[in-house]
Formats: structure tokens, C-alpha cells, sequence
């Protein structure tokens, strides 16, 4: 039997878990896009809220954006956006450690009292499962699109956004349902 060993790219600290807390929130209404700035995760994430947008969804859509793939969000950028945000997608998790920096921003973000979602390519959604359970969110939401994003041109992205935007969908509808039972 194979053993696999999850490192995480921060140092050791047991994740206990945290309820998300999302009573307090509007409607589930205000969704925001944090972006790692991997090749075509903000195309994605923008088509994601055009469509999200055409779909009638939001009353606000924001984007943000952190330096660098191989880091988490700065304490001060997560508290920004739980405090404009109800819910929100990070992404992009298409190579290893932007993976488990995705997975750590998501856990972060909903730690806050945010419903989050990962933008996962098809080969690193296992890590993703395995990084959002080692962090105490075995559940965290995952949109899988196929890989790469990264070697892709940007009309391939945006087919990609596309064909999973049903899933987004569906998530951000279950939520919001969610949310507004709670309000």
C-alpha cells in the first residue's frame, strides 16, 4: 500500500477546524474573485463573473488579486474581502504550491465567515482534497476545470470558465439559498 505525505508551505500548526459563520451576512449576493495571478486565472475568474453577472446572480462583483502564486494572501487582503464579500473564489490551483496556497487562502477566507471556492485544474484537484482536509475543510467547494490553465491561450480559458460555470452555478445558488435562510 502507497503512502502519501502532504507538506504544507507553512510551518506546523495543527488546522482546528472553525464553523462558517455565515448568519451575519447579506444574501450571499456581494461575490468576490481572489486571483493568484497564475496565467489565465483572472480571465477565468472574470469570465466566471460575466457569466455569474449574466446570470443575474451578484449585486456586486469584485476581483482581487495577490502578489504571487507562491504565497498566501496577506492577513490585511483576507480581511478586505471578508469584509466586501459574502462568498468568494480563489484561484487558480494548477501546479503545486499555488494549489495549497489556494487551498489555505479558501480556508482562510471562510475562517472569516465566507462560503469559498477553489478554481482547481483536474490534475491537482487530489491535492486540493487532500490540502482543504489536512486544514480541517474536507468539504470546501472545488471547481474543476481541465488542465493546464496556465500553457492555455485565453479563448481556451474562457471555453474552459464556460463549461464549469454550471457547476459555479449551482454552488453559488445553494449558498445564497443558504444565506438567506440564515438572514
Amino acid at each position: 500500500m502507497a503512502v502519501s505525505n502532504l507538506v504544507n508551505p507553512f510551518a506546523d500548526e495543527i488546522a482546528v477546524p472553525v464553523p462558517n459563520v455565515v448568519a451575519a451576512r447579506s444574501a450571499g449576493r456581494r461575490i468576490g474573485f481572489l486571483s493568484n495571478r497564475k496565467p489565465n486565472a483572472t480571465v477565468v475568474e472574470q469570465e466566471l463573473g460575466r457569466l455569474a453577472e449574466a446570470a443575474g446572480i451578484p449585486e456586486q462583483t469584485l476581483f482581487y488579486e495577490k502578489p504571487s502564486p507562491g504565497v498566501g494572501a496577506s492577513a490585511e487582503l483576507l480581511d478586505q474581502i471578508a469584509a466586501e464579500c459574502d462568498v468568494v473564489m480563489v484561484g487558480s490551483a494548477d501546479c503545486g504550491s499555488c494549489t495549497s496556497w489556494c487551498c489555505h487562502d479558501a480556508v482562510e477566507l471562510e475562517n472569516r465567515g465566507l462560503s469559498a471556492m477553489v478554481l482547481c485544474t483536474a490534475a491537482f484537484q487530489p491535492l486540493a482534497e487532500m490540502q482543504t482536509a489536512a486544514l480541517g475543510r474536507p468539504n470546501l467547494a472545488r471547481l474543476e476545470v481541465p488542465h493546464p490553465l496556465g500553457g492555455s491561450t485565453a479563448d481556451v480559458a474562457i471555453d474552459k470558465a464556460r463549461t464549469a460555470w454550471p457547476h459555479m452555478e449551482a454552488w453559488l445558488k445553494q449558498v445564497t439559498a443558504s444565506i438567506e435562510q440564515t438572514v
